[in-house]
């Protein structure tokens, strides 16, 4: 009877663990379907694809960093320049222009490259799923580093290079380290530099343009205060100036009268009449 037990525990673990393996066999999707030589051939076909398209990324890469120091050296003699002409300004212009056309070339195929590996990545890992699961296969330790440090590693490292031609194209400067071609914890800690570099840079222009914001509103209340004043100091006095004769001030102000001065009236309106008594 312990042993009809025993035997029956055996059987239910065993059908526990074939129920498990079909269920994660079919996570392959279409890597279940195929054949366990397909499936290797699909395996290292797109190691071999990547490993492709890294060297052609990095060749592309390698290309546009000696222009890109070149560019940088004409650059600093342009800067140093104090009075640069026209035509110099010109020439450094069309180089610039230049230069970004050859920085969105080498993005849009490092673009591509990357792409291209994150789509055999894909493949990759269903096929060693459909190796573990579905074929039982013994040399997993094969596999699955061979898939992060040449499938995934390649593949980080084109994100890096592309992540290097956005500096690029927006005129950003580098971290101090290295960004393309570079190990996964230095394209993350690039991609992070580049995000804090560019919402540092709005908020500069935001206080840039908020600055010089301010002296033109103090300006415009400067000289609307000005008005205001002399249009109250206009208002307050009229003098009429008589040849051979007194002086007449009509005094439309609440201050109190100016010295030597008497009053000889009020008008309708309101304002007093003073007649100065010396000149």
């Amino acid at each position: 009877m312990l042993w009809n037990k025993t035997m029956e525990g055996l059987l239910d673990d065993a059908r526990e663990k074939a129920a498990s393996d079909q269920r994660a066999c079919n996570k392959a999707i279409v890597m279940a379907q195929l054949t366990r030589g397909e499936i290797e051939a699909v395996f290292w076909s797109m190691l071999v694809g990547i490993t492709m398209a890294a060297g052609y990324a990095g060749v592309i890469y390698s290309l546009e960093e000696k222009e890109y120091r070149l560019y940088k050296q004409e650059a600093e003699i342009f800067k140093q320049k104090r009075n640069p002409t026209a035509k110099e300004k010109a020439i450094f212009e069309a180089k610039k222009q230049e230069h970004k056309r050859s920085v969105r070339w080498c993005l849009i195929n490092t673009g591509l490259c990357l792409i291209f590996a994150t789509a055999c990545n894909v493949f990759q890992v269903l096929s060693i799923i459909s190796l573990q699961h579905c074929w039982h296969e013994d040399l997993l330790g094969l596999y699955w580093p061979l898939w992060t440090l040449l499938g995934l590693g390649s593949t980080v490292a084109m994100l890096g290079v592309v992540v290097n031609q956005i500096y690029g194209l927006l005129e950003h400067e580098l971290p101090g380290f290295s960004v393309g071609m570079g190990t996964p914890v230095l394209v993350v800690c690039a991609i992070v530099h580049l995000l804090w570099s560019v919402a540092a840079k709005k908020m500069n222009e935001r206080r840039s343009k908020r600055s010089d914001r301010d002296p033109e509103e103090a300006g415009v209340l400067a000289s609307a205060a000005s008005q205001e004043s002399n249009r109250s100091a206009a208002c307050e006095a009229t003098t009429l100036s008589l040849e051979d004769g007194p002086i007449l001030q009509i005094w439309q102000s609440e201050k109190p009268h100016p010295p030597n001065t008497t009053v000889v009236g009020e008008t309708s309106a309101g304002p007093t009449l003073l007649v100065h008594v010396s000149r």
